[in-house]
């Protein structure tokens, strides 16, 4: 008799299913088929007729709906389906153009700002120099007067001959 009845685990082997899904059904179609023995569940094994795979038939049409409502459904569903892709699509394809417009004027104004940015080190360097030659001038001049002999009346020439 203990021999028809299986483990939970084992049992879940034989149905090809998951312990989780015996353990969902185990207060539902599977208690007739369950019993304690020894403090463990089990379920006789002739409760894996529950378990059996079911034929599925996709291909049958149901007999109040005919062919060719089901084919206008699929074809309201694919236009829709296409519609919003579409959309979709549309909607993208502007954010990239916005995206481009947006790079291309960040583009220029750096072209601009490289632009003022070699100005402004042109202005610098010829700010240097300008400033270079400023202090240049009086020691140029404090040169020229150290050089400059130092002017005697014309008497004084005469003196110290």
């Amino acid at each position: 008799m203990e021999d028809d009845y299986l483990s939970i685990k084992e049992f879940s082997v034989r149905a090809d299913v998951t312990p989780q899904a015996i353990y969902k059904r185990l207060n539902n179609d599977l208690t007739a088929y369950t019993k304690v023995v020894n403090g463990k569940k089990m379920i006789n094994i002739s409760a894996l007729t529950l378990f059996t795979a079911k034929p599925v038939d996709n291909l049958v049409q149901p007999a109040d709906q005919p062919v060719c409502e089901v084919d206008n459904q699929l074809l309201t569903t694919i236009n829709n389906v296409v519609e919003t892709l579409n959309k979709q699509l549309l909607v993208l394809t502007n954010q990239l153009i916005e995206k481009d417009k947006q790079i291309s004027e960040k583009d220029r104004q750096m072209a601009e700002l490289n632009e003022h940015l070699r100005q402004s080190n042109t202005m610098n360097v010829n700010q240097q120099i300008l400033l270079g030659r400023q202090q240049e001038k009086p020691r140029i001049e404090e040169i020229n007067q150290n050089q400059e002999p130092e002017k005697q009346s014309f008497w004084s020439h005469f003196k110290r001959k």
